[in-house]
């Protein structure tokens, strides 16, 4: 179950401790249930993969409502906003609209630390949406 941003703060840093590096999807039921969780761990893995297989398993899975992004990266500094995070961020949360899925959080790791972009995109938006 993976129902808050603590539960995916945990979950983003026990993918961090199996994989080396990569990008992640966890697709869940409206209430947290996890449906599928994937992790491309390729040297050339990218956002945009871990981003079209939750869209696609939007189709395999009639209750899957909502889905997660996971960055494993390496040697990165989390603790200064990226506007390309943001726009990123963005981008994704428009993509799984059209799916009609709600992209609610995307956390980053690098090194033990993590960022949430849903926070730092939009604050009001991501406390509404781990509250609910």
């Amino acid at each position: 179950m993976i129902r808050g941003l603590a539960d995916a703060a945990s979950a983003a840093l026990g993918m961090a401790d199996r994989f080396p590096g990569g990008h992640g999807v966890i697709v869940t039921a409206r209430r947290g249930l996890v449906l599928e969780m994937l992790m491309f761990t390729g040297d050339e893995s990218t956002p945009e993969e871990a981003i079209a297989a939750g869209v696609h398993l939007r189709a395999r899975y009639p209750t899957a409502r909502r889905m997660m992004l996971v960055s494993v990266l390496r040697n990165v500094d989390l603790q200064t906003p990226n506007e390309l995070d943001v726009d990123m961020w963005r981008s994704a949360v428009e993509r799984c609209a059209q799916a009609r899925l709600e992209l609610w959080e995307w956390i980053m790791t690098s090194d033990g630390l993590i960022r949430s972009l849903s926070i730092t995109a939009d604050t009001e938006r991501a406390w509404r949406s781990t509250s609910a």
